[in-house]
């Protein structure tokens, strides 16, 4: 998807593998951005399963993280798990370190 999307991506919509978001500031804005979208993806004759697909969604999660048009956050119930993660013995504190490094890398890029 990046091939098929590239000069698009980060400008019109995000790619992770086989999945797509497309935004836009407003309704019409991003009526456009669906059409060069489905453009590219038409031109290289790919085929998108309408049952796996979202339309016009104000709050989209990707990754385990909430994406919206205030930015990006982090799952309340992620955060929870942190919070309450026990940590025994040696093997998970060195989970939930891994956990906390990954939000908090996430979270700077």
């Amino acid at each position: 998807m990046d091939f098929v999307l590239c000069g698009l991506s980060y400008v019109m919509c995000l790619v992770y593998i086989d999945d797509i978001v497309v935004f836009g500031r407003t309704f019409d804005e991003h009526l456009v951005r669906l059409r060069d979208v489905f453009g590219r993806i038409r031109t290289v004759n790919l085929k998108i399963k309408l049952s796996k697909c979202s339309f016009f969604q104000r709050t989209v999660l990707l990754l385990r993280h909430i994406i919206s048009e205030t930015g990006i956050a982090m799952q309340p119930e992620k955060i929870e798990a942190i919070r309450t993660w026990p940590c025994r013995d040696l093997t998970e504190l060195r989970a939930f370190l891994g956990t906390c490094g990954y939000y908090v890398l996430s979270k700077i890029r």
